[in-house]
């Protein structure tokens, strides 16, 4: 290192910075030990002689009187190390260190390969070390996803066996367990891009809307949105979202196949029978929440405020929409048929259906997208554009299709 007068530390540091002791944990400048007005610029270790610094730092040296500090000691522990650089060290040799994980609220998610597993608890026990106390369960995708309701089976590796969890996203603030639910933290910057695109007095069918993220989102933006989710656990957490965030009045939640949400929203708009109308599958604002959140949702929702959503909620039932989402990109497609009859509006719905395209150019697929809607919709798709999403695979690509019914 190098022994310079405490008030001459930060000119110094301003040249010293690229050559500076780089550890995890350690700052840079340490007291001289041997001289309580002086502070030591700890170098990286490969420096052992001060001709092999620039010149320019050489003579800033010189300029405020540094000396050169040999074997200053300092103890680096496992505290000090990364999650790669702890497990580069535990793991067998032959081992790849995991090279990414999700982060949803306090849990972290690994999708942890073959040969890692039997070092599963290893891996786990590092994360819980080193991203703690923010997280404090570590879990790996136990086998492929297989459940009609797309939630993931999970093997707790580390922690506590907690999956509620509470999410950031964007604007609004998501709850929801886990292991119930499908959640994919990268279509963060999706949900907040479309749902950007809402606006006040617009009504938008959400046909596959998870825990309500996109429903949130266009809410808060002013939009009403009558949400649908096949999953209960899922259905069941949007109201509690909506409540949260402050748009209980403009988010609705049904728990519905897609097809008989359509259907049911179409009887609603044209003045149906009641017993085949949305408002009768509506569910509650504390729908199959827990004991506990149930008696929160009634203290915080009273009587005439449950009374004015339920209006809302009709009121918003009995109007076209005027945007579709069906985010459900492996069989967005073969809903697409359920909305022919909205073509009939006098004004046009516009949907923006989700799907999977292993082609990388443009024009093929923009014909595609034409092949599949026009085989749905039994027509020429009107104003259709094709716009990609995110890779999620190799030659594998998510595509949003917007156009008008």
């Amino acid at each position: 290192g190098v022994s310079v007068e405490a008030a001459d530390c930060a000119t110094l540091m301003r040249l010293a910075r690229p050559h500076v002791l780089r550890e995890r944990g350690f700052k840079a400048v340490r007291p001289d030990t041997t001289d309580s007005r002086r502070r030591v610029v700890l170098l990286n270790s490969e420096l052992q002689e001060l001709t092999q610094l620039p010149s320019a730092l050489r003579r800033v040296i010189d300029d405020v009187g540094g000396e050169l500090h040999r074997g200053y000691h300092i103890d680096i522990g496992y505290e000090h190390h990364s999650v790669h650089e702890v497990l580069q060290e535990l793991l067998p040799a032959g081992i790849e260190v995991p090279s990414g994980f999700e982060s949803v609220g306090h849990l972290v998610h690994l999708n942890l390969r073959p040969e890692q597993l039997p070092h599963r608890e290893i891996i786990g026990q590092v994360l819980l070390d080193k991203l703690g106390p923010k997280v404090r369960t570590v879990v790996n995708k136990a086998h492929n996803i297989e459940s009609t309701f797309r939630n993931l089976p999970l093997e707790l590796i580390a922690g506590e066996q907690d999956y509620e969890v509470e999410v950031q996203h964007g604007a609004a603030k998501l709850r929801f367990d886990y292991s119930k639910v499908y959640w994919n933290s990268r279509l963060h910057t999706e949900h907040e891009r479309l749902a950007s695109s809402f606006g006040p007095g617009e009504l938008v069918w959400d046909l596959f809307a998870g825990v309500g993220p996109f429903a949130v989102l266009a809410a808060q933006r002013g939009a009403t949105v009558l949400a649908n989710d096949l999953n209960p656990a899922a259905a069941s957490a949007i109201p509690l979202n909506a409540r949260q965030n402050g748009v209980a009045a403009r988010v609705h939640a049904y728990n519905l196949d897609a097809e008989e949400f359509v259907r049911r929203a179409l009887s609603s708009c044209s003045g149906g029978s009641s017993d085949q109308s949305l408002s009768a599958a509506r569910l509650p604002t504390d729908a199959d929440l827990g004991s506990d959140q149930a008696i929160l949702a009634r203290h915080s929702c009273a009587l005439g405020e449950e009374q004015s959503i339920s209006a809302a909620a009709a009121a918003a039932e009995a109007q076209p929409p005027s945007h579709i989402i069906m985010n459900l990109p492996a069989s967005s497609i073969r809903f697409v048929s359920a909305l022919r009859q909205l073509s009939v509006m006098p004004i046009k719905p516009v949907a923006h259906c989700y799907s999977f395209s292993n082609l990388a150019a443009a024009d093929e697929r923009l014909a595609e997208a034409t092949e599949r809607l026009c085989s749905a919709l039994q027509r020429l798709p009107a104003e259709l554009v094709v716009r990609e999403v995110r890779s999620v695979a190799p030659s594998k690509v998510m595509l949003l299709y917007t156009f008008r019914l």
